[in-house]
């Protein structure tokens, strides 16, 4: 669901729907946090979900980031600090798979 949230949320943001955008990025964390606690509590974890859930939660920090500076609402500066974190995460995950599995 928080997937199909991020276009959502990135028209109320170039609308200037603010007070839409934030409740959507708050049902998106409660999703969220719903998830993983019935996921945690119902012992049903797959594969698929191990896959979708960080992608979804990237996509919505990443676009809600460059949206907002795209818009000038926050520094450019901050959206490339946030964006490179995520991605020297992706890339650090990445090497330490392809060590673990080829090596």
């Amino acid at each position: 669901m928080r997937i199909f949230l991020v276009p959502v949320l990135v028209i109320f943001l170039i609308q200037g729907s603010f007070l839409n955008a934030f409740i959507v990025f708050i049902v998106a964390g409660i999703t969220d946090a719903l998830d993983g606690f019935l996921a945690r509590i119902l012992n049903q974890k797959t594969v698929l979900g191990a896959y979708l859930d960080p992608l979804a939660d990237k996509a919505l920090l990443i676009s809600t980031f460059v949206t907002l500076s795209i818009l000038g609402i926050i520094p450019a500066w901050l959206t490339v600090i946030v964006v490179s974190r995520d991605f020297v995460i992706l890339l650090g995950v990445s090497v330490l798979f392809f060590y673990v599995c080829f090596l």
